[in-house]
């Protein structure tokens, strides 16, 4: 199964960014609202965006957006994590390196990742070619 991260899927506009998440893993696990929430706000501040989990989004910026919708794809378990154009999402990202970065943070989170983008993209990827 795969879990997208895609510009073409938007958040839900009328839950917060924490929300968004927890949604999956509510459908997803068994674990109880405590457990999950206190997963988030782990994983929020680990990847430094712990003070946006209480908006929603038309009130957070376009990197935000991209890491919630990357948490929101990591929570679903077993899941290939699917990133589609992510140079598209994060306008001003120079390279891919900030979301290596995300991901290695979540990598207890998911099985494995693929990422598809244009080709002439394809010199912002450094050595994942």
């Amino acid at each position: 199964m795969a879990a997208p991260v895609s510009p073409d899927i938007p958040l839900l506009s009328n839950l917060t960014a924490v929300d968004n998440v927890s949604l999956i893993m509510r459908f997803h696990t068994q674990n109880g609202d405590s457990e999950i929430f206190r997963t988030l706000d782990s994983l929020f501040s680990e990847l430094g965006i712990a003070e946006t989990k209480c908006l929603k989004p038309s009130l957070l910026d376009e990197r935000t957006i991209f890491i919630v919708k990357l948490l929101r794809a990591a929570m679903m378990p077993g899941a290939a994590i699917l990133i589609d154009r992510p140079f598209f999402m994060i306008k001003n990202m120079a390279d891919i390196g900030p979301v290596r970065e995300m991901l290695a943070l979540l990598d207890t989170h998911f099985s494995k990742c693929i990422i598809t983008d244009y080709e002439w993209h394809s010199g912002r990827y450094g050595d994942l070619i």
